[in-house]
């Protein structure tokens, strides 16, 4: 099992709100969480080292903390709580570094604030669901927005799903975009694109796979450093993290375009 898919079956520690023991364990059992909490546990293991040789860890500690003040992707949702949420998360970096940051007391504190639910919700979308007039949820990780006549733009958002299950997700929301394409309305569109850290060169073979009934050719990327993608790759990506901190680079992240008809053509069943 991948260091950041495990399972907790003990009951919360002490200090755990009355009634909220089996949220709590929900909680550590949720993989988007697991992979959120996996960032401190990262940095802890670095700075430990990094102590035991007597090594200056002070830029380790600034690329830490510009991590967790890009959370772009959660601050729409807690404009009333931002500053606290900011100081609770520089509480687990101090925890971290002193050695005694634990995945436990990280969810009983989100759960004492009311900010696990939305952030590691079970299904944080439905299908059909629209976050805006230009896109749509086809199920709880893809989404397609169409805001420019001529082509659809595809994301794939963090989800309560194993490694294994995220990319069979992926591959079922394709196949209902490339149905949603076929569509008289949807006629004027000719290109699908899509920008993302899971279209970088580590994920090859899975991509490939996905888009086996493409030519090579005919897939188009490029490489594009994309802020929110590269954040979202920081905060839910144990090795784009470890590597950030270690060395300053942050994640590759590239852009792919195909015509649709090629997109229709793999996807459809």
């Amino acid at each position: 099992m991948p260091e950041e898919e495990r399972k907790f079956i003990s009951q919360a520690a002490d200090g755990t709100p009355e009634g909220d023991r089996e949220r709590v364990v929900e909680l550590l059992n949720n993989f988007v969480f697991q992979r959120f909490a996996r960032g401190f546990e990262i940095y802890q293991e670095i700075v430990s080292e990094y102590k035991e040789q007597g090594r200056d860890f002070s830029e380790i500690k600034k690329r830490m903390s510009r991590v967790w003040d890009n959370l772009h992707a959660f601050s729409h949702k807690y404009k009333n709580k931002g500053y606290k949420f900011k100081e609770f998360i520089e509480e687990q970096i101090e925890k971290s570094e002193e050695g005694s940051f634990l995945a436990e007391d990280l969810a009983v504190g989100l759960i004492v604030m009311k900010m696990d639910q939305d952030l590691f919700a079970e299904t944080p979308h439905g299908e059909g669901e629209s976050t805006d007039e230009y896109t749509t949820y086809v199920n709880e990780v893809v989404s397609y927005t169409w805001a420019v006549e001529d082509y659809v733009k595809l994301d794939v958002s963090v989800a309560n799903l194993s490694s294994r299950d995220v990319f069979v997700k992926i591959a079922e929301g394709f196949k209902k975009v490339a149905s949603a394409l076929k569509i008289e309305e949807m006629k004027g569109v000719k290109r699908v694109q899509m920008t993302s850290w899971l279209l970088s060169k580590d994920f090859e073979l899975k991509i490939r796979e996905l888009f086996s009934r493409i030519p090579v050719e005919s897939l188009n990327f490029e490489d594009e450093n994309y802020g929110p993608a590269q954040d979202e790759a920081l905060n839910f990506n144990g090795r784009s993290l470890q590597k950030f901190l270690l060395t300053g680079k942050k994640p590759e992240t590239r852009n792919l375009e195909m015509s649709k008809e090629d997109f229709i053509r793999n996807f459809d069943s």
